[in-house]
């Protein structure tokens, strides 16, 4: 064989070898999960007569070690739903204008909650929203929130229970 026949097998043979190593090295296309995620879903039930509808069985990726508490911020801010969060404790406070309710904090004594608190809005005291929701014109629906994962209640911290792939949240309001 030539020494000009073999130079072009090996300048060829190279080109392919390089162009195999730099599609090996590329980085994945958007269709192609990362290799560090994991499919977890997750549901939200609303209280009955706050006027927000349930969301069911929603399913989407995040990365391994998400907590619960990550995976509802995650969800809620693609989703643009408000979700509070009492920082020191790393609490979920509200969703969607859901809050939490305090001892005491039901309300007026005759059980409805002040017009400016039953619409969400800030209350005169500092900024903050109401301690319950409320729909106009009924009772306060006083409760807090609460999660399971894979039907088994939380006892831990929201922010210190990791998911794996197939988890399934579900946060309820009682």
């Amino acid at each position: 064989m030539k020494k000009s026949t073999l130079k072009k097998i090996l300048a060829a043979a190279t080109v392919v070898a390089l162009a195999a190593s730099a599609a090996a090295c590329s980085d994945k296309t958007e269709d192609e999960p990362a290799e560090n995620t994991i499919e977890v879903s997750i549901s939200i039930d609303f209280p009955e007569g706050s006027g927000v509808e349930d969301i069911t069985d929603q399913t989407f990726l995040v990365e391994e070690g998400t907590t619960v508490l990550d995976a509802l911020q995650i969800y809620c801010n693609v989703n643009e739903i408000p979700v509070n969060v009492e920082t020191t404790a790393a609490a979920v406070y509200g969703i969607n204008g859901v809050n939490n309710s305090e001892a005491g904090d039901a309300g007026s004594e005759d059980g409805e909650a002040p017009a400016e608190q039953a619409n969400g809005e800030e209350n005169a005291a500092g900024g903050e929203e109401s301690g319950e929701t409320a729909v106009e014109g009924s009772a306060a629906i006083t409760g807090s929130w609460h999660y399971s994962v894979n039907g088994e209640e939380g006892t831990a911290a929201e922010n210190e229970v990791k998911l794996a792939d197939g988890d399934s949240i579900i946060w309820i309001y009682q």
